[in-house]
């Protein structure tokens, strides 16, 4: 089914009877999200994933009060009524001057290729999503005698189509797909310590996942924590590993949101061109390298690598259309949500850049 055919073709007719249905600005978030995948337990199949969702927001302007709504169908009685919501709901609204819709963008060297995506996950069939994750399990329960369960032993991918389209004439639709795996071992050791570690990898390119380096990862993992070692007080270097290196910026990335700043709610607010970390700390925010990958935020306009902290100097903050006329500057493409509200602040894929490797 082509969603953004039809999404667009009615988009366009509504766009052109405003006068008559009552707005002056219409924006349109829609996502179709498709989940396929399974779980095994001791040898065979213990839950199975197959499921389709639709989520579609609207916004409606009416002068500068904004309106929301939110439907699950593109049942063209549904859409309309939810259309309806949206404009009602703009009447009760606060006035919002500083939010306005994003002009149409271009790619970079005029690309249209939206659908970058790996077919070969698409191609991947129930039976050898099976054949995985029980690869995982077998594998898992080889790597030590200790491990004595392997509760978790899970393979599938998922495939989201995003729509968006406003009354300026920005009409996106990009598609992501993602193969995904994860595993769960316990242990018991000599004293009677039990230890439990998760894991999980996704990808946009099935040919990067290798089953044994999740197994021995966990597995490694699992075993390592059966021993723990006291360590003396004292001061030493320390390296951290991918997760928890991941963990300490989901606890401060807020700092650079574009939101907090123009509300004087960021400790970083008037410290631009100004070292805030050693001179040793690169920190990037990429559309295209992680979890969150898009050529589109979620206005409609391209999204691109922002260096927020270049030798421990602050370049920037991450913002979305109205945060940053809020500041008087301009949008970074970092808008997130929208779906029955207006859209948020958040990073893409944040990460530490360095020069040695995580082996080394």
């Amino acid at each position: 089914m082509d969603h953004f055919k039809i999404l667009k073709t009615q988009f366009e007719e509504w766009c052109a009877q405003k006068n008559t249905i009552g707005f002056d600005h219409l924006f349109l978030s829609a996502t179709f999200k498709s989940l396929r995948g399974l779980n095994v337990f001791e040898g065979a199949i213990d839950a199975l994933e197959v499921s389709d969702q639709i989520s579609i927001g609207f916004l409606v302007g009416c002068g500068t009060k904004w309106g929301s709504s939110l439907c699950e169908s593109i049942d063209p009685q549904i859409l309309r009524s939810s259309l309806e919501s949206a404009l009602i709901a703009s009447r009760y609204a606060d006035s919002e001057p500083d939010f306005t819709l994003a002009k149409p963008e271009s790619l970079p060297g005029g690309g249209g290729g939206q659908k970058t995506h790996d077919e070969s996950i698409l191609a991947l069939s129930i039976k050898e999503l099976e054949e995985t994750a029980l690869f995982l399990e077998a594998e898992a329960k080889k790597k030590s005698a200790a491990i004595f369960n392997v509760p978790h032993a899970a393979c599938g991918y998922d495939t989201t189509e995003t729509i968006i389209l406003n009354s300026e004439g920005v009409g996106v639709c990009e598609e992501n797909v993602f193969f995904k795996a994860s595993l769960s071992c316990a242990a018991r050791g000599e004293d009677g310590r039990v230890s439990n570690v998760s894991d999980f990898v996704v990808y946009s390119q099935l040919a990067d996942f290798q089953a044994k380096n999740l197994v021995e990862e966990v597995a490694s993992e699992t075993i390592k924590r059966l021993n723990p070692q006291k360590v003396l007080s004292g001061r030493y270097l320390v390296c951290f590993d991918k997760q928890m290196s991941a963990h300490l910026l989901s606890n401060f990335q807020s700092v650079f949101s574009g939101d907090l700043l123009y509300k004087h709610m960021t400790k970083l607010e008037g410290h631009l061109g100004q070292f805030i970390a050693s001179p040793l700390v690169d920190l990037i925010d990429s559309p295209s390298r992680g979890l969150v990958t898009h050529l589109y935020d979620a206005e409609g306009v391209v999204s691109s690598q922002k260096n927020l902290i270049t030798k421990g100097v602050l370049n920037g903050f991450l913002h979305n259309q109205y945060t940053a006329k809020k500041v008087g500057t301009v949008t970074t493409g970092n808008a997130d949500g929208g779906y029955g509200s207006l859209p948020g602040v958040s990073p893409n894929n944040l990460f530490w850049d360095g020069v040695t490797s995580p082996e080394k």
